[in-house]
């Protein structure tokens, strides 16, 4: 149940990205673009929220990455493991994210409390930046729990049965 209700926050946020966020960061940079090689006149704060909105476009893409099980790992060295060995890659992997995770959570709590207090704003345009790390927290706590679920689902039934990688190389290889 927690799982269902963190794949639908996951999926939703992905939605945002897709159909707000890209979007708006495309429709930005094109307009700066063509109102300076037209008129030669840039829209001043265009550079500024473009990097906001790069910071949302990157950190509301990571739990997605983590969900469909799109990170980084060396496929040639993946596909040569035993069952025990990919177990034990799958529980070091899940751990270096759940250690990431606690950073991001840690420095954007520290980055809420810091911009609040000083009141850090954006220098071209009225944006504050507590949101923003704010975003970072909460996508922390995100990543920490899928972790988490897939620590325990590991631990309590066989996770390797559902990992894409083996079923297309089919159980010969286990």
């Amino acid at each position: 149940m927690l799982k269902l209700g963190l794949n639908r926050l996951i999926t939703f946020l992905n939605a945002i990205n897709i159909y707000l966020v890209l979007p708006l960061l495309v429709l930005i940079v094109l307009s700066d673009i063509m109102l300076r090689f037209f008129i030669n006149s840039p829209i001043v704060w265009a550079h500024e929220v473009s990097g906001l909105l790069l910071i949302c476009l990157f950190f509301l893409a990571i739990p997605y990455c983590i969900q469909s099980k799109q990170l980084l790992h060396v496929d040639i060295a993946y596909n040569v493991m035993g069952r025990k060995q990919r177990l034990c890659a799958n529980f070091l992997s899940q751990l270096l994210i759940l250690g990431f995770s606690v950073l991001l959570v840690c420095q954007g709590y520290l980055g809420v409390i810091d911009s609040l207090s000083y009141d850090g704003r954006a220098y071209t345009v009225n944006i504050p930046y507590w949101p923003f790390y704010g975003l970072i927290t909460f996508v922390g706590l995100i990543c920490a729990g899928q972790s988490l679920l897939e620590l325990l689902t590991q631990f309590t039934s066989d996770s390797l049965e559902n990992d894409s990688v083996v079923s297309k190389m089919g159980s010969d290889h286990l």
